[in-house]
């Protein structure tokens, strides 16, 4: 569970780095737009024992004159034990990582930026396995995913403003989001991973104002 927090985040805080300019004077627009999803199955080890099996793609766009892509597919296994007073215990068994910049023969991204209604994805990833250690495990593994985002619910929208001053430096950033419920759909090297609601749908708009002495 640790593991995919730091893998959300890592590419938004990526985006974010390149993105930035290291001291602008002048206002920065940059948009960023997400789809991800978690597919999870179980299965039973022993009475007490169930193997969780997640498998997740994310992809990230970011404007700023030009556009940025990136992509990630993984895969993580834990057994989750539980006790007889009803504690679960999960013990990571082994997971793989691959990321993309979708640019490879017959990938293809494309998403409804206005509405939110759909998404599609076809990419194909290296992955290299891990144990519970975090050593590599094995030799690398191509691996293809298709998937489909499509919007369930209505538009969510968010408006933050962030500001912070300090002698001569004042920086002001607002940020406009649109989110949207949706389900996905997904195949694995043609295998289907079925249709799950547990996916993130959605983009920020950001301004940002610096001023310095």
């Amino acid at each position: 569970m640790r593991k995919w927090i730091v893998l959300l985040t890592c590419p938004l805080l990526l985006l974010l780095a390149l993105a930035a300019p290291a001291q602008a004077k002048k206002p920065f627009r940059s948009n960023i737009t997400t789809a991800e999803a978690f597919w999870h199955s179980d299965v039973q080890l022993t009475p007490d024992t169930v193997r969780e099996t997640t498998w997740y793609v994310g992809v990230f766009t970011s404007t700023d004159g030009g556009t940025f892509l990136y992509s990630d597919l993984y895969q993580d296994v834990e057994d989750c034990t539980t006790d007889p007073n009803g504690n679960i215990t999960c013990t990571e068994v082994s997971d793989k990582f691959g990321d993309s910049d979708l640019t490879g023969p017959g990938d293809t991204f494309t998403m409804d930026l206005a509405n939110l209604t759909s998404a599609h994805l076809q990419g194909t990833y290296t992955l290299q396995a891990f144990d519970q250690n975090g050593n590599p495990v094995g030799s690398p593994e191509t691996d293809t995913i298709v998937a489909d985002w499509t919007g369930t619910g209505d538009l969510i929208k968010t408006h933050s403003k962030f500001s912070f001053h300090s002698k001569c430096v004042h920086f002001t950033a607002t940020d406009k989001g649109t989110s949207r419920p949706a389900d996905a759909t997904g195949t694995l090297n043609g295998t289907d991973l079925g249709t799950t609601s547990d996916t993130f749908f959605g983009g920020d708009a950001t301004l940002q104002v610096d001023h310095f002495c």
